[in-house]
């Protein structure tokens, strides 16, 4: 779809469909200011601009991760005692 042919704004239905996410995930994105909205009366809208801002500034998979660590096994977790 051409830049062109996307709606100006999106209401909160079309935002979550467009990026499969929960309405209660898309509204943790509001309220931690990670996604401005528009008010139009009772109506909730984000701009096509906003959308696409809030696109690329998701983290990358490499960032979710971090480098394995050694762990310990749980039986050898401090305080752990082994009955024999």
């Amino acid at each position: 779809m051409d830049r062109d042919d996307q709606p100006t704004a999106f209401s909160v239905r079309q935002f979550c469909e467009m990026h499969a996410i929960g309405r209660t995930t898309f509204y943790e994105e509001v309220k931690y200011g990670r996604l401005r909205i528009r008010k139009l009366g009772k109506r909730t809208l984000v701009l096509r601009e906003e959308a696409e801002r809030w696109v690329s500034a998701l983290p990358s998979p490499e960032s979710r991760f971090s480098p394995l660590r050694h762990r310990k096994s749980a039986n050898t977790s401090a305080g752990y005692s082994r009955a024999k």
